[in-house]
């Protein structure tokens, strides 16, 4: 297995590079065909999720469909899936920024009792604690 990291991915996703994003569109089509998925890992799909709704400015419930494409996506294997699908699950329910509430759900997947910060809007959400 072979993994890929945010560019490659976000390339695929966007079609923004003539000559970067047919090469990942190539690839994708490739793991595809033969049965052999990309990895995506953790810290691929924050940065992803921060490109795009940073430098594209694609709205909260399309980046969360996005992730949600991936999981589903034969050609890919995210890190953590059951993470990734409890996050599009509670993403249209809470305000929580998207990368926040994906590192909160992992913490608690990895049996935290709660994730400390200075963010006063992340510790609004249950998964975090305001560090004082």
């Amino acid at each position: 297995m072979r993994g890929i990291d945010t560019n490659v991915l976000i390339r695929y996703l966007t079609n923004d590079d003539p000559e970067r994003s047919p090469l990942a569109h190539a690839l994708v089509i490739d793991a595809e065909r033969t049965g052999q998925p990309l990895w995506i890992g953790f810290g691929v799909v924050l940065e992803t999720l921060w490109v795009l709704e940073r430098r594209y400015r694609v709205p909260r419930t399309v980046s969360v469909s996005v992730v949600d494409r991936l999981l589903h996506h034969p050609a890919f294997k995210l890190e953590s899936p059951s993470v990734m699908e409890e996050f599009c699950r509670l993403s249209p329910q809470v305000k929580t920024e998207l990368g926040d509430l994906l590192l909160g759900i992992a913490a608690e997947h990895n049996a935290c009792d709660t994730v400390l910060t200075f963010d006063k809007l992340a510790s609004k959400n249950p998964l975090y604690s305001l560090l004082r």
